[in-house]
């Protein structure tokens, strides 16, 4: 234990630079707000307890950045307390990762305590849905519906953590080269895919991550594949809504909401775009269904 001490006082001294302290001034500056190098270190020996204190080792410059950047401009913050401010919400970052267990990013955590700083008379829950694109869409669809139907806002998470493994994403792209770009093939397979017409069928697995999982040729034959997947899947499960998401190929994307109609009888749906941040990584001619199945867990075959 004495050694990880002197490895995070060390740390602590470390993440204490003119740089970081720069950024965090530019920050805080249309706001009023400063700190000095002597309030740098005394947050980076917050953070270094903070760390001690919940058993956690972290490199870099640590979360504190981020939580100016979320909070600089809350109305609660005055240049008197900002350095406490800043110290009391570093150490309850630390402590709620420590408490979820590390399944809440960061991002969503500190979502949760503005949410909470802005409204505090209201309850926040924070779930990591595991999903992407308008997989989200359709798990805040189904919230919706929860919380019509009378559900309470404890009833609906639970509700929301039973489903999530059950929403389902099928991803096709029209172009490997733009896997490529994000790694997702070698350059070798995207030039030979290309050539010989073949396209990937991707899903969302349970663990929230973008994995492979077949490969048909022909742009038609690919498009099929997701609407059979959702028929494997939904076998006993039933489907109010079903949504499409769509890289500017909105006929595709009507191909696939007709299928569906179709194979698995769902008449209800929604064709959206796909966002930039996912556009960027797959690519015009992408095409994701979204829908309820039995589970995410692909059967090994």
């Amino acid at each position: 234990m004495e050694f990880l001490s002197v490895i995070l006082a060390q740390r602590s001294q470390l993440c204490a630079s003119p740089a970081l302290l720069a950024r965090l001034n530019a920050q805080g500056a249309p706001y009023g707000l400063s700190l000095s190098m002597g309030d740098l270190r005394a947050l980076s020996d917050c953070r270094a307890q903070a760390l001690q204190n919940t058993g956690r080792v972290e490199f870099g410059e640590g979360i504190l950045e981020k939580i100016v950047a979320a909070f600089v401009d809350s109305p609660y913050l005055f240049q008197e307390e900002y350095t406490e401010a800043l110290a009391r919400l570093q150490e309850m970052f630390y402590r709620c990762k420590s408490e979820t267990h590390e399944r809440i990013s960061d991002s969503a955590l500190l979502a949760a305590k503005r949410a909470k700083e802005q409204f505090p008379e209201r309850k926040v829950v924070v779930i990591d849905s595991l999903c992407a694109s308008l997989g989200e869409g359709l798990y805040v669809y189904y919230a919706v519906q929860y919380q019509k139907s009378g559900m309470t806002l404890e009833e609906t998470a639970q509700k929301l953590e039973k489903i999530k493994q059950q929403l389902c994403h099928y991803f096709t792209v029209d172009d490997l080269h733009h896997l490529h770009r994000g790694g997702r093939v070698s350059k070798t397979a995207a030039i030979v895919g290309s050539v010989l017409g073949i396209k990937p069928v991707l899903h969302v697995d349970e663990a929230g991550r973008l994995i492979p999982i077949g490969k048909v040729r022909g742009r038609k034959q690919s498009l099929n594949q997701l609407v059979a997947r959702m028929k494997e899947k939904t076998a006993g499960v039933k489907n109010e809504i079903f949504f499409v998401s769509h890289g500017d190929c909105l006929e595709d994307a009507e191909y696939v909401a007709d299928l569906v109609k179709k194979e698995c009888g769902v008449k209800k749906y929604i064709i959206g775009d796909i966002g930039p941040v996912i556009g960027t990584h797959s690519g015009p001619g992408t095409v994701a269904l979204f829908f309820l199945g039995e589970s995410r867990t692909e059967k090994q075959k």
